[in-house]
């Protein structure tokens, strides 16, 4: 975790297991329910320096691990 508040936070993937280029940062922004009992509006982004050059590539495998995570909370 780098940074957090009530509605964002940032995290960083701990060097060791992939190169530099292919560390993923995640981006959490969290829009609270506009209703009284609606449900929350969760915009993810992942982003490294990894060039996309296959469509599997680490930032993607990272994005759908977290989203799955996300998904499993609701």
């Amino acid at each position: 975790m780098v940074y957090e508040t009530g509605d964002y936070l940032v995290a960083k993937e701990i060097p060791g297991q992939v190169s530099l280029a292919q560390l993923t940062t995640i981006e959490v922004l969290i829009n609270p329910p506009s209703g009284s009992l609606g449900p929350a509006k969760v915009n993810l982004v992942v982003k490294n320096e990894e060039l996309p050059l296959r469509q599997k590539n680490h930032c993607q495998q990272v994005f759908e691990t977290v989203n799955q995570a996300l998904v499993a909370l609701a």
